[in-house]
């Protein structure tokens, strides 16, 4: 079992240890990117921003308003059903592909899974150690991280969700990946090094991983995700942070944005922002008007350094700061449409939904169907059920979370004007 005490040790956020202790990382060998878990990416069916000359957005503060053409209105429940512990949840095909921590001869191992209604699951194969799971159109590859040491990768493929193959040449000894992107037959992946430094790795038409020039003297790159014509990475210019999980002091630093035509050659972005305790960038959100981020730490006047902060590009080589979000939880974008799930109103762990097409303008979420069992955001008092995850697909919104302790999967399909 992967040694996580190892990758806290090396500065690693708690958010990311999950992952990378239990890694099962599902892209595709060749073919456009859909989708990655750890920064959301563009569906397979919709095109993806480009990395051409700069538009930049105006600044604006999101607001809540009427929901805009093509925006979805209502989610309708389903029932709750009992699922195996899963994880991590991807569209793939007509149905979907997860990834859970099942009960072995010898303790718990990981599997995947397939369904096709994100209700009822078939198990596929298991892995050595629980998954987690991302996904692009065409092809699918299982990665799980090993501590070491030395610290390494492991890689499985496979063209159905149901047989897997290993993959001795995209094996590799010297770090750990949290975050991986695919465009053409081109891999892109973010992790840490022995040392705790940011690595960027990339494989062509499946060869071994090479490990690219550092993006900058000091980055810090929290993910990776495709566009039309390159790559997007995103994180922190400037120091690391000292300690982990919360305990400790944010390092210093600018947001930063790098983007790659090929996923070797880096270029810096232009970012809205001042160096300031822990300001970086965590999560990329591909929308229909193109890519927003969000971050933490705001570098804002008078702004919480703890509350999220929103930046939006047309372009990817311009970032401007949009304003703090009204709402933030958990998040999830399938390419067109970003949700959000949060408090519905203070002081309750009722659940409330909202959808955006911009980063910008978010629209409350109507919910029908089973809406007796919808769950709250958090397990609390007169709640017996909370989420863990949120999946945001071509349909709806697949929920992960928990109902009287045992791991529980809802499906809210999407309705709009």
């Amino acid at each position: 079992m992967p040694d996580r005490d190892w990758m806290i040790r090396r500065g690693l956020p708690l958010a990311a240890v999950a992952v990378v202790v239990v890694a099962l990382v599902v892209i595709a060998v060749t073919g456009d990117a859909s989708r990655t878990p750890s920064i959301a990416a563009p569906s397979a069916a919709t095109p993806s921003p480009s990395l051409g000359p700069s538009a930049s957005p105006q600044t604006a503060s999101p607001t809540t308003q009427r929901p805009r053409p093509g925006s979805w209105t209502e989610l309708r429940w389903s029932a709750p059903a009992r699922i195996p512990g899963l994880l991590d949840v991807v569209s793939w095909q007509s149905g979907f592909v997860a990834a859970a921590d099942v009960a072995g001869p010898e303790g718990h191992v990981g599997a995947a899974y397939i369904s096709a209604d994100a209700l009822r699951w078939e198990q596929t194969a298991t892995f050595p150690v629980r998954p987690s799971i991302f996904a692009t159109g065409t092809g699918l590859v299982a990665v799980i991280n090993r501590s070491g040491p030395p610290p390494s990768l492991q890689t499985w493929t496979s063209s159905d969700g149901r047989t897997w193959e290993p993959r001795d040449a995209l094996a590799f000894t010297g770090g750990a990946i949290t975050s991986l992107a695919s465009r053409g037959s081109t891999l892109v992946a973010a992790g840490i090094d022995p040392d705790g430094r940011s690595m960027v790795l990339s494989s062509d038409n499946g060869a071994p991983w090479t490990r690219v020039q550092p993006l900058a003297p000091r980055a810090i790159v929290r993910g990776v995700a495709a566009v039309t014509d390159g790559f997007v990475a995103l994180g922190r210019d400037g120091e690391p942070d000292a300690g982990s999980g919360g305990i400790g002091s944010p390092g210093v630093g600018r947001p930063a944005v790098w983007t790659s035509a090929d996923g070797r050659a880096w270029s810096a972005a232009q970012v809205e922002g001042v160096p300031a305790p822990g300001a970086q960038l965590t999560g990329l959100f591909t929308v229909a008007d193109g890519l927003f981020a969000v971050g933490s730490d705001a570098t804002a006047s008078g702004q919480n350094p703890r509350s999220p902060l929103i930046w939006a590009s047309a372009d990817a080589r311009d970032w401007r700061i949009v304003g703090p979000p009204e709402h933030w939880g958990r998040a999830g974008a399938n390419g067109r449409q970003a949700v959000v799930v949060y408090y519905a109103d203070s002081g309750t762990t009722a659940l409330g939904a909202w959808t955006t097409l911009d980063g910008r303008v978010w629209t409350r979420v109507s919910f029908s169907g089973d809406v007796a069992d919808i769950p709250g955001f958090t397990v609390g008092l007169g709640q017996d059920s909370g989420i863990d995850g949120i999946f945001v697909v071509t349909r709806g919104v697949v929920v992960i979370g928990q109902r009287n302790g045992q791991p529980t999967v809802w499906f809210a399909e999407a309705t709009g004007p």
